[in-house]
């Protein structure tokens, strides 16, 4: 129930959690300025995609 360019920008965000997530439980080294970066412009995409949609009255 969400726009098409929410669910593909949404999509992508698997790849900055996976890369989290293996820095807080495997301790792994990651680049951090790459990842908030990365989040960042994935963050920002969500929120491009969202500006022209209006809620729709009947669906609540």
């Amino acid at each position: 129930m969400v726009n098409g360019g929410t669910l593909a920008v949404m999509n992508n965000l698997h790849v900055p959690v996976g890369l989290l997530l293996n820095l807080l439980i495997w301790n792994q080294h990651e680049e951090l300025g790459r990842l908030l970066f990365g989040g960042m412009v994935i963050l920002a995409a969500v929120w491009i995609s969202r500006l022209g949609i209006r809620p729709d009255p009947k669906r609540v």
